[in-house]
């Protein structure tokens, strides 16, 4: 998640994904959970497999894509004041899928974008391994390039001692940096 305090609004990534489950009323003394949430809990449910979603693959190699309409997952921008959802736009490419249908959005994003006070929006958390840049305004993709991997962490956007803003984030053990025009 990510903030521009100036307009207010809150910039995240969301994903629509629908998963399998179901509850179950817990027996007395079994212990439950591998996450805190539910290892603590008192209450008289818990959750079975909800984790197990419809999959299919595009391929050998292509990965497993699910098996309802996309887009799969957005990068959202919400006014914090009044709850209005400003703009959304898929993010992220099924490479295995035909050129005018791989603007799928992707599911399962790893970290959250990045803004800047300049008005622009940051992002590389899905797994088609690009790093991006948007308009903070309207959502629109200015830039994209290549990192190779997924990457699973947030952007950073620095002044360097040259007196150029960066952006860097950290790929399959690298650092890579890109300096802004």
């Amino acid at each position: 998640m990510a903030t521009d305090q100036k307009r207010g609004y809150v910039f995240v990534y969301t994903q629509n994904v629908g998963s399998i489950g179901w509850t179950l009323e817990k027996e007395k003394g079994k212990r439950y959970g591998a996450y805190g949430e539910e290892r603590n809990s008192h209450l008289p449910y818990t959750r079975h497999d909800p984790f197990k979603s419809f999959k299919a693959s595009a391929g050998e190699g292509l990965g497993d894509y699910p098996c309802q309409k996309p887009p799969w997952g957005k990068l959202n921008a919400v006014n914090a004041n009044t709850g209005e959802v400003i703009w959304q736009k898929p993010v992220g490419m099924a490479k295995g899928f035909p050129e005018n249908k791989r603007n799928v959005g992707l599911p399962n994003g790893s970290a959250g974008p990045t803004a800047t006070a300049g008005g622009l929006l940051f992002y590389a958390g899905v797994a088609d391994g690009r790093l991006r840049a948007f308009n903070s305004l309207n959502g629109e993709e200015l830039w994209s390039t290549d990192l190779t991997y997924t990457s699973l962490s947030q952007p950073i956007s620095f002044l360097g001692s040259d007196g150029r803003q960066y952006v860097s984030i950290t790929v399959s053990g690298k650092v890579r940096a890109f300096a802004l025009p």
